[in-house]
């Protein structure tokens, strides 16, 4: 486990740094101590695509350049962006492996995150969304792809979605708890058209979004995946009908309340509202660069806008539960339900 820059690192002529410290040389991941950050700073932008991880073993929180992309540390709960680890050597060791598995997908989900810090959140979906269709078309999706066959298609009854209003209230029920709510692109309409409508009946001050079942939604539909191959018209399909776009546009209008699950989609799209309410149960995750993808339904947006890019990007790339402790500590989550 590195604990200062690299020898190689510092023997490389500048102009080839870039490519030694992407996919195509030694790899993209370089872990230093915080303490290396000064000297660091000074060549980050030869260092290109490489994922920077500073680590703090003494639990100190120093003082560091924003030039991480993640920060780990044994301190007790710390402040953003930095994540607490029991074991930072457990914790590197499972961002290699996922490194090492999809390299692509975890540079690409590293740019993205950097390309975002200063844009719109309009712009910001574009950007995942180019980024998202370029994966698609990648080596890494379509071996995940290959070893997940997909499964027949099994018929739910109408619609995927129920809406009630109760006065000054709509509520919308996610009602495929069968498939645990996952978003078909049949689910994500009708949730896009519900949602629309809120957003023209100014009678309308609070929208409210559930799900039945035990699990709010357990994220894109696997069998779905990769369907389109016009991965153009995908893209043209994501932005025009992103969920997480018409809940950001609702404003204070809006709250997601989540039981169970909330994984890919399903925390990417709730995150973009006003308020999440969890129940002390439930859980959150993005598995999506182990699929040689980024998160693609705007969680490159909304969960870096609620708990900071680099924890994002640690979310994204470890791809484990992240449960309602932390998700409350680190503002994913803005209160735990009563029971």
């Amino acid at each position: 486990m590195p604990q200062s820059i690299p020898s190689w690192l510092t023997s490389i002529a500048l102009p080839w740094v870039n490519e030694e410290t992407s996919v195509f040389g030694r790899g993209p991941l370089i872990v230093v101590d915080v303490g290396e950050a000064a000297q660091l700073a000074t060549h980050r932008a030869e260092l290109g695509a490489a994922i920077l991880v500073g680590v703090d073993e003494k639990g100190a929180l120093p003082e560091t350049a924003d030039i991480f992309d993640i920060l780990l540390t044994t301190a007790p709960a710390p402040p953003r962006p930095w994540v607490e680890v029991r074991s930072i050597a457990a914790a590197l060791e499972s961002l290699d492996a996922a490194v090492k598995s999809n390299p692509h997908a975890a540079v690409t989900l590293v740019q993205v995150l950097r390309a975002q810090k200063s844009v719109s959140f309009e712009t910001a979906l574009l950007i995942e969304s180019f980024a998202y269709s370029t994966l698609l078309g990648g080596s890494e999706f379509r071996r995940w792809r290959a070893a997940k066959p997909r499964g027949a298609h099994t018929h739910e009854p109408d619609p995927p979605v129920l809406v009630e209003r109760d006065a000054d209230t709509m509520r919308i029920i996610l009602s495929r708890p069968g498939s645990e709510n996952g978003m078909t692109a049949e689910l994500r309409d009708h949730l896009i058209e519900a949602l629309r409508a809120a957003r023209l009946d100014d009678a309308i001050k609070m929208v409210e979004i559930r799900g039945q079942g035990r699990v709010f939604c357990s994220g894109g539909a696997f069998d779905e995946f990769g369907t389109n191959e016009d991965l153009a018209l995908a893209h043209q399909i994501r932005t025009v009908r992103s969920v997480a776009l018409a809940l950001h546009r609702l404003d204070a209008r809006s709250r997601v309340i989540i039981q169970g699950a909330a994984v890919g989609s399903g925390i990417e799209f709730a995150a973009a509202a006003r308020e999440v309410i969890a129940h002390p149960a439930a859980f959150f995750m993005l598995p999506e660069v182990s699929m040689g993808l980024i998160p693609g339904a705007g969680g490159t947006v909304t969960i870096a806008r609620r708990i900071g890019w680099q924890r994002t990007c640690y979310m994204a790339l470890i791809g484990t539960r992240l449960r309602t402790r932390t998700a409350l500590a680190w503002g994913l989550i803005d209160r735990l339900k009563d029971a």
